[in-house]
């Protein structure tokens, strides 16, 4: 039944909603429910020429501070946009010191819900929650199960594979694990390895 609710989520790729309690996974519509924190400190990162297209998705650390991917700071003039039209310009993009796929935005008066992280390692098969904008659009969630990792030698760092699907637009978004109904950001999304469905995520340290 679980396996059955997680592949209905993935195959719709839909914004996500609560879901009724009546349903016998309980704990999966706590857990499913609770992102809803999640989805408030993931905002998409666009251009402000309305002339550029490309968009990524910018997860929310501090106050004026973001994460998003590294391959995503090309975007000229840069701006972190929310849902209900307000857009913060981005003053600086800081790549990571390690190389890794991921940057720092610096973004003055950016206010709002910032995301919490944890110490506590991901368990094998463990549920966890990918929020973006593919395509652009927006606030999409999508859930799926942490499979391996995969360390890298040159970084000293690792990367989280999980079956969460994504698509373009969703680099820079977020990888939540959800915890006694708390959202903890675990990764930043990067890429998908060879599928829509195999997603690579940077580890937070």
């Amino acid at each position: 039944m679980l396996k059955s609710l997680i592949t209905a989520y993935l195959a719709l790729f839909i914004v996500f909603a609560p879901i009724s309690a009546n349903s016998s996974e309980d704990a999966q519509v706590q857990a499913l429910s609770s992102t809803q924190m999640a989805r408030e400190v993931v905002v998409k990162l666009v251009s402000q020429d309305p002339a550029i297209g490309s968009t990524c998705s910018a997860v929310i650390i501090a106050p004026a501070r973001a994460l998003t991917a590294a391959h995503c700071i090309n975007i000229p003039d840069m701006a972190l946009k929310y849902d209900d039209g307000r857009v913060f310009p981005v003053l600086a993009a800081l790549p990571d010191i390690m190389g890794r796929d991921m940057a720092t935005l610096l973004v003055p008066d950016l206010v709002g819900p910032t995301a919490i992280t944890t110490t506590a390692r991901i368990e094998e098969d463990e549920l966890v929650y990918a929020v973006g904008y593919p395509y652009g659009i927006g606030n999409i969630l999508t859930v799926g199960n942490f499979q391996f990792r995969i360390y890298n030698p040159v970084e000293d760092k690792y990367y989280l594979i999980s079956t969460v699907m994504i698509a373009p637009g969703n680099s820079g978004g977020a990888l939540f694990v959800v915890r006694d109904g708390i959202p903890y950001l675990v990764g930043i999304v990067v890429a998908y390895a060879g599928s829509q469905y195999l997603t690579v995520a940077v580890e937070l340290p």
